[in-house]
């Protein structure tokens, strides 16, 4: 991959190079067009390797894309491309499954949900940087259930906004993870999960001068669950807002979050 910089610059297709831009990386972005054929991908017995690793690249990017749609309720304070993050944190899961020839691995979050715990939301004001005090969360799976509690925020002893969090609030977020198989022509979930959408619960607004009393945020799923192939996460963030006559807007690309927990 090159990047382009200095005053000439350009997006598109020249000749052979694609050039675009891609948020979190500065600059522009070259990409040289050259290699085989979609054809000879598919049907020459040289390239089996290929499809292979196609295949399984397929379901990675359904898996990750499906990830990142769990943070939508947060997306606010996303500011990077993180399905190429989550891309490779959940090719980990899929080499772990030993039992599936390759090409046909699944991703099995449920195997080892830890692997996506602590994932950061966003590149500038990490998270732990601003509240450095533990958030506690508490999960009952069976029922579908969380509970967040927030440390009192004191600004300046375990509260380190930026200037940007004039006012701002925290909230957090219980969604529901399937496993995702191999199938053709694409992967699929397990289960299908759009009875169980992502559950969000904020604090007030506050200002970040004042800092924030603690805060118990309660998080439920509806319905009944399946009993396996599938995890739960939490993710905790800062969102940051712009106050406007009788209603305060999230700002978008500011504030921060992670991903708490996965069960």
């Amino acid at each position: 991959m090159a990047k382009l910089s200095g005053p000439i610059g350009f997006q598109g297709k020249l000749s052979d190079i694609s050039a675009y831009t891609m948020r979190g990386c500065d600059g522009t972005v070259l990409r040289m067009g050259w290699g085989p054929s979609k054809e000879d991908i598919q049907t020459k017995d040289n390239y089996v390797n290929t499809r292979r690793n196609n295949a399984e690249f397929g379901g990675l990017s359904k898996t990750a894309s499906y990830v990142k749609g769990l943070f939508d309720p947060i997306e606010t304070v996303i500011d990077y491309n993180i399905q190429a993050t989550l891309t490779g944190l959940l090719k980990q899961l899929q080499v772990e499954d030993k039992e599936s020839p390759w090409g046909h691995r699944n991703v099995l979050i449920s195997k080892k949900p830890y692997l996506l715990e602590g994932l950061t939301l966003n590149k500038r004001n990490l998270f732990d940087a601003v509240i450095p005090s533990p958030i506690h969360v508490e999960m009952d799976k069976e029922a579908g259930k969380a509970l967040v509690r927030t440390p009192e925020l004191l600004p300046s002893i375990n509260f380190f906004p930026p200037p940007t969090f004039s006012v701002c609030r925290i909230t957090a977020v219980l969604s529901f993870a399937p496993d995702f198989y191999y199938a053709t022509p694409k992967y699929k979930p397990l289960h299908t999960a759009a009875q169980w959408s992502p559950s969000k619960a904020s604090s007030d607004w506050f200002r970040e001068r004042e800092g924030c009393p603690s805060a118990e945020l309660n998080l439920s799923l509806s319905g009944t669950l399946p009993k396996d192939g599938f995890s739960l996460l939490v993710a905790v963030a800062i969102e940051v807002g712009t106050p406007s006559p009788g209603a305060v807007t999230p700002l978008r690309y500011n504030g921060c979050g992670k991903v708490a927990v996965v069960r």
